[in-house]
């Protein structure tokens, strides 16, 4: 649901509506790839490369398979 309503956002050009259901999404789901994968966009649209690579780091180590479904 989080991703949806942050997609609709970013088609109304509401980037700082978005980040913000990420960054609540991420405080209900912190192990989330693909959340964690929406925030690394954030970041690299920002030229903030340094958190994107963080971002990745734990996505690589959180693995598919311990993915939480939301």
């Amino acid at each position: 649901v989080y991703l949806s309503m942050m997609h609709f956002d970013l088609l109304n050009e509401q980037s700082e509506s978005a980040e913000k259901k990420i960054d609540e999404a991420l405080e209900f789901y912190p192990k989330s790839v693909p959340l964690l994968l929406e925030k690394a966009n954030f970041h690299a649209r920002k030229n903030n490369y340094k958190k994107v690579d963080e971002l990745l780091e734990v996505a690589n180590q959180l693995q598919l398979e311990n993915n939480i479904i939301y």
